[in-house]
């Protein structure tokens, strides 16, 4: 085990994996993996993963998980959906405990991780960012509908499962407050190239541009009732 300096950037989830992703020294290793300590990682999860990563090809791979709460609930956490053609501006591949990355894949993102910081300052979700990199840099991401992680749900939780009524409520107000919005805009800003039209609708977002959305929406989200939900969201004006 190394450990790194303590005097590290804190203040949330991201800027610390932010930091480990650019210090981590992995080049004696063939697969990374993300892990949050008071998750329950299930025997041969990365065997499996890794076995996976190469029959695939992949650069990166991500799993179903089962959320569990103190009081003994339990919830499957589906996320292993046919990706869409531009569902990685709208969401991640899924829970980052879950996340194997291939060692070519990660000394690539960790290139240019180092190479422009503050470009990344203002990311919020590593886990999206990953999935981002991977799809705007042609690296093929393989969804394993196999639950190798159990995932731990508290109060502490800065993302957590979307799951229960709570869940859709917080969602429904980062989506009306433009919050949402603006997440989306700044993963597809880091590397613009390849959806420069979404970016300029996301920008504007007058009537013809939500519209225009509305009717993509089956190569924005991989799960049907997301495409639906963000569908109607788009034609009421709802999202900020």
């Amino acid at each position: 085990m190394v450990l790194l300096d303590g005097n590290g950037p804190g203040n949330g989830a991201a800027p610390n994996f932010l930091r480990l992703l650019r210090e981590a020294d992995a080049d004696a290793f063939d697969y990374i993996a993300l892990a949050d300590q008071d998750d329950i990682w299930l025997p041969n999860r990365l065997s499996r993963a890794a076995s996976l990563l190469r029959r695939y090809s992949a650069g990166g791979y991500s799993s179903d998980a089962l959320a569990f709460w103190p009081d003994g609930r339990r919830a499957r956490l589906r996320k292993t959906h046919r990706h869409r053609c531009f569902d990685y501006l709208l969401e991640s591949a899924g829970a980052g405990c879950t996340y194997v990355m291939s060692s070519g894949f990660f000394e690539r993102l960790q290139l240019e991780l180092k190479q422009e910081p503050a470009r990344f300052d203002a990311t919020s979700y590593h886990v999206w960012l990953i999935y981002v990199f991977a799809r705007t840099h042609d690296y093929s991401w393989h969804f394993d509908d196999h639950v190798g992680v159990h995932y731990r749900q508290h109060d502490s939780n800065e993302v957590g499962a979307n799951v229960g009524l709570r869940a859709i409520v917080r969602r429904w107000r980062r989506a009306r407050s433009g919050l949402y919005r603006q997440k989306v805009l700044h993963m597809a800003r880091l590397w613009p190239d390849k959806h420069l039209q979404l970016i300029q609708r996301f920008e504007r977002f007058n009537l013809t541009d939500r519209l225009a959305l509305a009717l993509q929406t089956d190569q924005l989200r991989r799960r049907p009732r997301d495409r639906l939900a963000l569908f109607l969201m788009l034609l009421l004006g709802i999202l900020g």
